[in-house]
């Protein structure tokens, strides 16, 4: 395979990726994975979505990873809204690669990032499929001031959020979870497919509220519910062959821009 780093201009800052090649002529099915929430400062050591997108590449998906904005080399500060106008202009750049078979380019979101995937995905009819692993039905940490200033503390001393005095405005801030809350769009995804998985012991999205956005995405839908597994999906071997297999599935099923 080939990795082809890419940088992407949004509001004035770099959306900083890397997009994987598979080997071969030909055009392929497009994959974009999407990271969650930061909780900590990461570990250099840990390969996680690099070594997930090579897996998934190896498999023959035309394969992007990126930081959102405040995260790794991008640019910005976390906030919800914005992280979907950065997936959303990923979306549009692995639309116009060359490589990527144009009747299928599927979403893979992991927490924060599956919400942007859920609100990228119902929006935007080129998008294909939807895969979306320990997805919050809604933000509830982000519905109190209180409990929200003391994220946007932990955020700093992380650095997702870079820039003093950010954000301006607190409400205007929170009010942006409330807007993306993939249960208010999981069920515009239909009629194109959608896969929710979900850790029986998550110990941050309580697994509900996976059923709760089963029951409102439409058909074509499926559930996983990975027993004794938690909130890092990307780590569960059985999680990630589910959504290979069900990739694989969706990819050559015929079902193009919401259409059959």
């Amino acid at each position: 395979m080939k990795e082809e780093p890419f940088s992407l201009s949004v509001e004035g800052f770099d959306i900083v990726g890397v997009l994987y090649i598979p080997e071969g002529v030909g055009r392929h099915p497009g994959l974009i994975i999407s990271h969650g929430i930061p909780a900590g400062v990461q570990d250099r050591q840990d390969r996680g979505y690099p070594a997930l997108a090579e897996h998934f590449c190896a498999e023959g998906f035309l394969t992007a990873i990126f930081n959102f904005r405040g995260c790794g080399l991008s640019g910005g500060d976390f906030e919800m809204r914005g992280w979907t106008r950065d997936l959303a202009k990923v979306t549009g750049y692995l639309l116009d690669r060359p490589e990527l078979d144009g009747h299928n380019l599927a979403l893979l979101g992991f927490s924060g990032g599956a919400a942007a995937s859920v609100y990228q995905g119902a929006g935007d009819g080129r998008v294909t499929a939807v895969a979306s692993c320990s997805c919050p039905a809604v933000f509830d940490r982000f519905r109190d001031e209180e409990g929200t200033s003391e994220f946007l503390e932990g955020a700093r001393q992380i650095g997702i959020i870079r820039q003093k005095g950010y954000p301006a405005s607190l409400k205007e801030w929170m009010d942006g979870f409330e807007e993306v809350a993939p249960v208010r769009w999981v069920a515009g995804i239909a009629p194109r497919p959608l896969l929710l998985l979900h850790g029986s012991l998550d110990e941050l999205i309580p697994v509900e509220q996976a059923w709760e956005l089963y029951r409102a995405g439409g058909e074509p839908k499926e559930i996983h519910i990975i027993q004794g597994a938690g909130h890092k999906l990307r780590t569960e071997q059985e999680a990630m062959a589910i959504a290979l297999d069900w990739l694989k599935r969706v990819s050559s099923s015929g079902i193009v821009g919401g259409r059959l």
